[in-house]
């Protein structure tokens, strides 16, 4: 039987160039390339931000696919970078963004597909490929473009990691690798009860990125031993429900949640008229 969570708590290398300043409200209507985006492209896309975010004075932290990536798991090419800004609570993300643009033409600012959405969306322009045998980029036609989420602490459960806590891979700070799975669970619980199909057709790929971390911190107990075990005690409360509700779709991952410091054991309750029915409790650890 599925347990229902109470509300989840609320909570550089950039250099700066001469340009005119963009129009925030206006919609670039050329339209990008639909050509997939190479894992290369997406930490080219993920380094650039996270090195202008840094040159505004604000630490970050990856989170979400990219993330994933960059720790290990190869089984899919992310399609965006997420990224969480450790900035205070009155900074604007829509600000945050704004600024981005301003120190790079390399990034471009849209408006949301859904009219209703007043936020903007920030995206990523790639280099066109070399071509030729003077290996000089293509100066036309259309260009790939990643997408760039910038969200802030407390959005979609983020936690606010201190900065000594972040992993680095390839020199981007990741949101430690407990932290990571946890966040990913966060996503395929609400992806299996969106009231959009589209959501809900995510399910499997979020259940077979959590079975690829999950077996990372089997195969790789040095990344917790060297700084991913850190996690918030909130999210870890928050995450008991979303831990027995997975378990109860994949009981072959109940060591796997022990391993990460969830004490699992069912307990079967009779009752009238129905027989008896089996349901997982999980007790987080917080370490």
């Amino acid at each position: 039987m599925a347990l229902n969570p109470p509300p989840f708590p609320t909570g550089g290398l950039a250099q700066s160039q001469s340009r005119t300043r963009p129009d925030f409200n206006s919609v670039v209507n050329m339209a990008p390339s639909k050509e997939p985006l190479t894992k290369e492209e997406i930490i080219e896309a993920a380094t650039i931000a996270v090195n202008i975010i840094s040159d505004l004075g604000l630490n970050c932290y990856l989170f979400g696919s990219t993330a994933m990536m960059l720790y290990g798991p190869q089984h899919r090419t992310p399609r965006d970078v997420d990224i969480a800004v450790l900035a205070d609570e009155f900074e604007d993300v829509e600000d945050v963004k704004k600024r981005i643009v301003l120190r790079s033409n390399r990034f471009v600012l849209r408006a949301s597909k859904i009219p209703e959405n007043e936020y903007k969306i920030l995206f990523f322009k790639v280099p066109r490929p070399r071509v030729g045998p003077n290996q000089r980029r293509r100066q036309n036609g259309p260009r790939k473009e990643c997408k760039i989420d910038i969200l802030l602490p407390g959005t979609i459960g983020l936690p606010r990691i201190p900065f000594d806590s972040l992993d680095w891979r390839r020199t981007l700070p990741l949101a430690p690798l407990k932290t990571l799975i946890l966040l990913k669970l966060f996503g395929w619980y609400e992806h299996r009860f969106d009231e959009e199909q589209r959501m809900r057709d995510k399910v499997p790929r979020d259940t077979l990125d959590i079975f690829q971390l999950l077996t990372l911190n089997v195969d790789h107990p040095e990344i917790m031993a060297t700084g991913g075990d850190w996690c918030s005690e909130t999210l870890l409360e928050a995450a008991k429900y979303w831990v027995c509700d997975f378990i109860g779709q994949k009981p072959s991952t109940i060591a796997d949640w022990r391993l990460l410091g969830f004490l699992i054991k069912k307990e079967v309750h009779p009752l009238p008229s129905q027989g008896r029915i089996a349901q997982w409790i999980a007790t987080a650890e917080v370490f």
